[in-house]
């Protein structure tokens, strides 16, 4: 089973402490739904769950890599050392705690939104040549 809680800015997912390839399935199944209902940014919290299947981190570097081409964020917060390590080949990025995760999400949306008026201005000022 897998819990989500929709926010303003991110979309969290808490598999339960025993996850297993269904909960991978339906974790995938739930990222895709979600990205065609127009939420990008997503927090797999792994905090409780103490077993993970073999092939986990394979599955989120596939999810990493659906969310980014649609301009989005994964972050997988509360994994344990081993699934860190692993990960950390890969392109997803991890943090210890929930909070650290959020606090990540936030400061993207506000470089995102920076970078957008940037380009605005820099427009307005190309015309005035």
């Amino acid at each position: 089973m897998i819990q989500v809680q929709h926010e303003e800015q991110y979309t969290l997912l808490v598999p339960s402490a025993q996850a297993d390839v269904t909960s991978l399935e339906t974790l995938t199944e739930k990222v895709t739904q979600y990205m065609e209902a127009g939420h990008k940014n997503y927090i797999i919290h792994l905090e409780h769950v103490k077993k993970l299947p073999a092939d986990f981190e394979y599955i989120l570097d596939n999810i990493n890599q659906v969310v980014q081409k649609e301009d989005g964020l994964l972050i997988v917060s509360g994994a344990n050392e081993t699934l860190e390590e692993k990960l950390a080949g890969k392109d997803v990025i991890t943090t210890p705690t929930l909070d650290e995760a959020t606090d990540y999400i936030f400061m993207e949306e506000i470089e995102k939104q920076f970078r957008g008026e940037d380009d605005g201005e820099s427009e307005e000022w190309a015309d005035e040549e």
